[in-house]
């Protein structure tokens, strides 16, 4: 704690941490308390913590009631996630660039969680189709339901062919279902981006292209 807080051990002797000052946000200081006065644990709270510096760093916390020879304790555990914030956010700015750059393109963009069949479909996707962002929710099913008949033995056969490692990336052209009834040609690219250190794959993300329109019901 004295590594982290920049305080010595006879600075915080018999102190709390609300004399210490180290809850940069009061509001989340009043819901940690709430919690243990409720006797519930806290497990992996997420609070902004105030180094004696003035420096403001993210940590987690954990901390639960315990007993010790008939006296109440709490016991706490702080873990400095600051770096792992920052790199967590340029992550993320990385992917908003690169999901504006693809939209910019007119290509429709999509970003499939293989474990939980989560699927984010961008705005152009469901545009592509003639729909609201609204109207598609996040999940393999949207898109599954509206591949061709005729077409989803050869779709299956390639996206699998790709998860399985036979080819470097998945590409295939069907017709997928528009809003408006009819079916719509789209140019299919993918590629795992995430495997289990036992090569399973975890994440997938890809492009739809329109190529043309055909009448079929």
């Amino acid at each position: 704690f004295e590594q982290l807080s920049g305080y010595s051990l006879y600075e915080i002797k018999d102190k709390s941490s609300h004399e210490i000052n180290i809850w940069a946000n009061p509001s989340g200081r009043e819901k940690f308390a709430q919690s243990l006065s409720n006797n519930i644990p806290v497990k992996n709270y997420e609070f902004q913590f105030r180094k004696k510096n003035g420096e403001i760093i993210t940590c987690l916390l954990s901390s639960e009631k315990i007993l010790i020879s008939g006296k109440k304790y709490i016991l706490s555990n702080i873990i400095d996630i600051t770096q792992r914030k920052k790199a967590e956010e340029k992550f993320r700015e990385s992917e908003m660039r690169w999901q504006f750059s693809v939209d910019g393109s007119g290509l429709g963009l999509w970003d499939w969680d293989i474990e939980s069949n989560i699927v984010f479909f961008s705005k152009q996707w469901k545009k592509m189709l003639g729909y609201e962002e609204h109207e598609i929710a996040d999940n393999l099913e949207e898109w599954e339901k509206r591949l061709h008949p005729d077409d989803k033995d050869k779709v299956y056969t390639d996206v699998n062919n790709h998860l399985e490692g036979v080819t470097p990336i998945y590409q295939n052209e069907h017709r997928v279902l528009c809003k408006n009834g009819e079916y719509k040609w789209i140019l299919d690219r993918g590629k795992v981006i995430s495997r289990s250190k036992e090569g399973k794959p975890l994440r997938m993300i890809g492009t739809h292209t329109a190529v043309s329109y055909t009448h079929l019901r």
